[in-house]
């Protein structure tokens, strides 16, 4: 939110109920961060995704080719966890989605928790 806050230049509260008016409207979601009670790790933050990378296009007014994308490796990340909670959706019971990153960077990109297994994606981005 802050570093939002900052690109835009408007106030942390402004920023909050946009992100908050975004989500309610399903335009995008939020991971939380994974949290394992160790002490390097990231606890409070959130990754945000849109639904729809087309909308994504929109509100940053990309419509260029694909060759010219310098944000591939995001919008492929993007798609990636949308698909995945769309097949997440389908199978029964509840399945918990989240992200887990270190203070120096160290970075899963999804971790699922479900039926007390946890399971995680080591960098989708990575070839």
């Amino acid at each position: 939110m802050h570093e939002l806050s900052i690109k835009l230049g408007i106030s942390i509260s402004v920023v909050e109920k946009f992100i908050d008016l975004l989500e309610k409207t399903f335009v995008i979601f939020s991971l939380s961060a994974f949290n394992s009670n160790s002490r390097n790790e990231i606890r409070k933050s959130r990754k945000f995704y849109f639904y729809d990378n087309g909308i994504r296009n929109a509100v940053i007014s990309n419509f260029s080719a694909p060759e010219n994308w310098n944000d591939m490796g995001s919008l492929w990340e993007n798609f990636c966890i949308t698909e995945r909670m769309t097949m997440n959706c389908l199978k029964p019971g509840n399945i918990n989605m989240s992200f887990w990153r270190t203070y120096d960077g160290a970075e899963i990109d999804l971790a699922e928790e479900a039926d007390g297994q946890l399971t995680a994606t080591a960098s989708i981005l990575q070839g």
